[in-house]
């Protein structure tokens, strides 16, 4: 009945996304991730029909697409609960620390809001098993090292100077930067320090 309805209205959004509730009821996500795309396109301001469409896609394993649903919601109605839940799930296997902001914003709006309490402590014990990394950045002087700092801190681009290394190992960092990235919490950016090598700016990720 609603296909039938869905064919005489194509695009009527509140049908596409009950068509995309049924469907991923009778275990056909693919027809709901189209009924979803669909939605999203006819009304790209839609936060309910983003939602359902970042949970289609996670449930088919395409979490790229998921997340990208999740934060457009989220843009629109920073307060939707499941938008913030359905974010932070699809975050949690490869990066616990950032799921775990949004999972605490998630019981701060709406603390009974189902499901929130497993995934917080899910996201808590993903953070404590996870390795610690640095970013570390190496420049010439430091005037360019100042910059490299507030650009970290800001999460800009970097100066076109700047040599930035991919994530390592504490344990990997030389003396003096190790003692500096020893003392940072995750998202942390430490002072200029200066190397025998130039000027270090080091960045906890996580």
């Amino acid at each position: 009945m609603l296909e039938a309805a869905l064919a005489a209205e194509p695009s009527d959004v509140r049908l596409l996304v009950q068509v995309a509730y049924v469907s991923r009821a009778l275990g056909d996500n693919e027809r709901a991730i189209e009924a979803l795309h669909v939605a999203t396109q006819l009304s790209p301001t839609s936060v309910p029909a983003f939602i359902d469409y970042g949970a289609a896609l996670a449930a088919a394993g395409r979490k790229k697409e998921a997340i990208a649903a999740f934060r457009f919601a989220l843009k629109h109605d920073p307060r939707a609960s499941p938008a913030l839940l359905g974010l932070a799930r699809a975050l949690l296997p490869e990066n616990p620390e950032a799921a775990l902001p949004l999972l605490q914003r998630l019981v701060a709006l709406d603390p009974g809001f189902p499901g929130v309490e497993d995934a917080l402590a899910e996201a808590r014990a993903g953070r404590a098993a996870a390795p610690s990394s640095f970013r570390l950045v190496r420049t010439d002087d430091r005037a360019t090292a100042e910059e490299v700092a507030r650009a970290l801190a800001a999460g800009s681009a970097l100066p076109a100077a700047a040599a930035a290394t991919p994530e390592v190992p504490l344990d990997s960092i030389d003396e003096p930067a190790r003692a500096a990235a020893a003392r940072l919490s995750p998202g942390q950016v430490s002072e200029v320090v200066p190397t025998p090598a130039g000027f270090v700016v080091v960045k906890r990720e996580r």
